[in-house]
C-alpha cells in the first residue's frame, strides 16, 4: 500500500531548535483524533457515537507521524505518511451515499487521505461555513480544544499535501478556534421528532439510511434496532422517530433513529423536513458592560417622583387602610 507525504507545520513565536516543549505531544494526539472524527463524519455523517468503533476505522484513519525539524527560524514542520482512502476504506462506503445528494463535492474522493478530509474539515470553519456538512458539534468542541495543544509556545498550524496546495494550507489558529467556537454557539440544540418519508438506501456498513422529505434526502443513523430490517422497505414510505440533529445554519445534519415503522397511512404532518425549535441562548451576549450612566447606574440613587425624602418616608410609614 502505497502512502502519501503531508506536512505540518507549526509556527511559534520563539525558535525551539528541534527542541519539542510539552505541548507538542498534545499537538500529535490532537491531529490523529481529529483526522479519525473527519474520516467517520464523511463516512458516517457524525464525528463520534456511542459503541464499539467500527472495524474499518483504525485502518481507514491511519496517519503516521515520521519525522520533524526545526531550524532556528520559529517554524517547526511535522512530517506524516497516511494512506488513500481506495486502499484502506471498505468498497462498501463507496456505494452511492448521504454525502453526494446535494453538494457532490461533499463526497470523499478515492485518491484523498485522512488528512485531505481534515483539511476540508479546517478550510469549512475557518471560513465559517454554517452549513457545512464537513463537522457536527462535538468536531466543533475538539477543533476549540486546540488552544489547550497549541499552549504557550505554537501559535499556528498549516496542513499541505496531496490535494492541499502548500501555498494555500489548511490553517488552525486563533481565528478557526474562535470561529469554531461561534459555530457551536450558533448551533440549535437536537429535538425529539418523527419524520415521514420515502426509505431511498440503505448502508448496512455504516448502519445509515437515506430517506427523502419533500424532495431532499436526508442522512439517517439506525442507533437502535436491526438495519437488515429495512432492507425489505426500500422504495416505501416509513416513519422514523429520534433526535434531529442540526448544522449552525438550523438545516437538519442527520436523524439519530431510535425506531422505524412501515409509513402508510401516517400523517402527512410528519412529511416535512425538521426545523429547529429555538436557537442556543448565549449567556455572555447577556453580559453587558456598564458604566457611569447605562445599567443600574443610570437609575441608583434616583426617585421618578417630586416628594422630597422626607415626604417619601412620611408616607411610607403612614398606616394603610
Amino acid at each position: 500500500m502505497q502512502t502519501v507525504e503531508h506536512t505540518i507545520t507549526l509556527h511559534s513565536a520563539e525558535a525551539l531548535h528541534g527542541k519539542m516543549p510539552g505541548e507538542f505531544g498534545a499537538v500529535l494526539a490532537r491531529v490523529a483524533d481529529l483526522a479519525r472524527e473527519a474520516v467517520r463524519m464523511r463516512f458516517e455523517g457524525v464525528s463520534s457515537r456511542r459503541g464499539r468503533r467500527p472495524d474499518w476505522l483504525p485502518k481507514a484513519a491511519d496517519i503516521r507521524f515520521c519525522d520533524h525539524e526545526g531550524n532556528g527560524d520559529g517554524v517547526t514542520r511535522l512530517f506524516y505518511e497516511a494512506p488513500r482512502l481506495r486502499d484502506t476504506a471498505p468498497d462498501t462506503l463507496w456505494q452511492r451515499g448521504m454525502f453526494g445528494a446535494e453538494t457532490p463535492d461533499a463526497a470523499p474522493r478515492k485518491d484523498d487521505t485522512p488528512l485531505d478530509l481534515l483539511a476540508d474539515t479546517m478550510f469549512s470553519v475557518r471560513r465559517s461555513d454554517a452549513d457545512s456538512r464537513f463537522f457536527d458539534e462535538a468536531m466543533l468542541k475538539d477543533i476549540r480544544g486546540l488552544h489547550k495543544a497549541f499552549g504557550r509556545v505554537f501559535e499556528r498550524a498549516d496542513l499541505h499535501g496531496n490535494r492541499v496546495a502548500k501555498e494555500q494550507p489548511a490553517i488552525a489558529d486563533a481565528t478557526t478556534i474562535q470561529n469554531a467556537r461561534k459555530l457551536g454557539q450558533s448551533t440549535p440544540r437536537p429535538r425529539k421528532v418523527q419524520l415521514l418519508g420515502k426509505l431511498d438506501m440503505v448502508r448496512h456498513s455504516t448502519s445509515m439510511f437515506g430517506l427523502v422529505v419533500q424532495g431532499a434526502e436526508v442522512a439517517c443513523i439506525l442507533d437502535h434496532g436491526d438495519i437488515e430490517a429495512l432492507s425489505p422497505l426500500l422504495g416505501s414510505k416509513i416513519l422514523v422517530q429520534g433526535n434531529a440533529v442540526f448544522r449552525p445554519s438550523g438545516r437538519v445534519l442527520r436523524i439519530e433513529v431510535d425506531h422505524f415503522e412501515r409509513g402508510e397511512g401516517k400523517a402527512t404532518l410528519f412529511e416535512k423536513l425538521p426545523q429547529p425549535l429555538a436557537q442556543k441562548l448565549d449567556r455572555r451576549r447577556l453580559q453587558v458592560e456598564q458604566g457611569p450612566r447605562s445599567g443600574i447606574n443610570a437609575i441608583f440613587g434616583t426617585w421618578p417622583g417630586d416628594e422630597t425624602e422626607e415626604e417619601f418616608l412620611a408616607a411610607i410609614s403612614e398606616p394603610q387602610e
